[in-house]
């Protein structure tokens, strides 16, 4: 009798710990994405899934292709790929999430 609990459960068996992470491609600092900041956040009572579904519905982009989407209190935070970039503004730009109008700009570098 083992003394492990999690010994034989499907879930670990099932896991490759011999393999290195695969980069997605997408999200943090990747090049070939851009960052933007939205003038809306939680106090307006949205969530990541409020700015995708808005964000999907304005430009068409595919939505694997958006990477991390950040809300802060009175912001966001989004990352869409670099060839997008000028639909995702025109797109964002005076559209409503929430009952309230949208305002999309490039964002500064990220922090680290």
């Amino acid at each position: 009798m083992s003394n492990n609990k999690l010994e034989g459960h499907e879930e670990l068996d099932m896991v490759d710990f011999s393999s290195k992470p695969k980069s997605k491609g997408k999200g943090s600092g990747s090049s070939s994405m851009v960052r933007m900041h939205i003038n809306i956040g939680k106090r307006k009572g949205v969530s990541p899934r409020h700015i995708l579904s808005a964000l999907l519905e304005v430009t068409g982009l595919p939505k694997k292709s958006v990477g991390d989407i950040d809300v802060y209190d009175k912001f966001t935070f989004i990352e869409v790929p670099r060839e997008y970039e000028d639909e995702v503004l025109d797109g964002l730009n005076g559209s409503r999430i929430k009952g309230t109008r949208v305002k999309a700009e490039i964002a500064n570098p990220k922090r680290k």
